[in-house]
């Protein structure tokens, strides 16, 4: 079964966030997170939404609890706890 992750936070700087993000591509690609697609507030450029793709809930976890997230969070100027949601795709609705 298909799993996607979203994640939310607060950033104290979408600039300065980044690279740190982009910098830890292969960590997310070591557990098998794929598809990374990033969106920001409309309103607060500083909100952002992460959504991935993963093989299974174990990666996603495993991922969750790599040491390396939390110091690359803390060097990017994560300001927020994060709000992590690991979705089973059940079905897609054709446009």
């Amino acid at each position: 079964m298909a799993i996607t992750v979203t994640v939310t936070q607060r950033v104290r700087d979408y600039d300065a966030w980044r690279p740190a993000f982009d910098g830890h591509a292969s960590v997310r690609r070591e557990h098998g997170l794929t598809n990374e697609a990033v969106f920001r507030g409309a309103d607060d450029p500083n909100s952002i939404l992460v959504v991935m793709d993963g093989p299974s809930r174990d990666a996603v976890l495993g991922f969750i609890a790599d040491p390396s997230l939390k110091a690359v969070m803390e060097t990017a100027g994560v300001i927020s706890e994060p709000h992590v949601v690991i979705g089973e795709t059940l079905a897609a609705q054709p446009v």
